[in-house]
């Protein structure tokens, strides 16, 4: 790697990391006051990370903004505080254990994939089948499953860090390769007790403060390694 290339990419680490942090934009010619030269070449970068920041989240199908606006649901047991993410199948809510006094995250089943339609809840069942399955650290756990109630919710482990495409660019080789390993690792393991996942991405991998992963979103895994090449997020 050239000494140009070291800077760029120290450059375009600051972006990131700030981007992430605060959700703003440093402007390149800032980040570049002491070599005007890479002002130009660091402006592709932040534009290519960038680029990718939008598809990622493009590709999470967040709900309709009338289906998002609605009231949050209710467990018993838990306190719901706030709506943290979703996905195609699912919502994911941060929620209290009013019993163990913990936080924890539930994966409610869309409303409007349930109407009329059994293949959802079998693959909601599929997915906390497969979580169960786990004892793995890097594999978020699942606490319960409530599928005979209305909203279908599984109450699983809650992750409270950054998803990894957001945060992988700012971070160096080495974080990144031990990263690597551990999810290869933790793939291997679901592979030995015969699960696919179908569906792994930067979006389906959580980072806590010690730059651990968890993979998330069972959703689509199967037994069968030779079917379902045309299911799942095809970037």
């Amino acid at each position: 790697m050239t000494a140009t290339s070291v800077e760029l990419e120290s450059r375009l680490a600051q972006f990131v990391e700030h981007h992430v942090l605060h959700g703003e934009r440093l402007p390149a010619r800032d980040l570049c006051r002491d070599r005007p030269d890479l002002e130009a070449p660091l402006r592709a970068l932040i534009d290519q990370y960038l680029s990718l920041t939008r598809a990622l989240e493009a590709s999470d199908d967040p709900l309709p903004a009338e289906a998002s606006a609605g009231e949050l649901p209710s467990f018993d047991g838990f306190q719901t505080i706030e709506r943290i993410g979703a996905g195609g199948m699912g919502e994911v809510f941060k929620l209290r254990d009013l019993k163990l006094d913990r936080i924890v995250a539930g994966k409610v089943l869309r409303s409007d994939r349930q109407r009329g339609m059994h293949a959802p809840i079998n693959s909601f069942l599929r997915e906390a089948k497969a979580l169960a399955l786990f004892t793995d650290r890097r594999i978020v756990q699942i606490y319960e499953c409530r599928v005979e109630r209305d909203p279908a919710v599984i109450i699983m482990e809650f992750v409270d860090g950054f998803e990894l495409g957001r945060v992988g660019p700012s971070l160096e080789f080495a974080q990144r390769a031990k990263i690597l390993l551990e999810i290869c690792e933790a793939v291997h393991h679901a592979h030995e007790l015969g699960l696919q996942h179908r569906d792994l991405k930067p979006s389906n991998i959580m980072l806590d403060a010690k730059l651990s992963p968890r993979i998330l979103d069972f959703g689509l895994a199967a037994s069968d390694p030779t079917r379902g090449h045309f299911i799942g997020t095809l970037p």
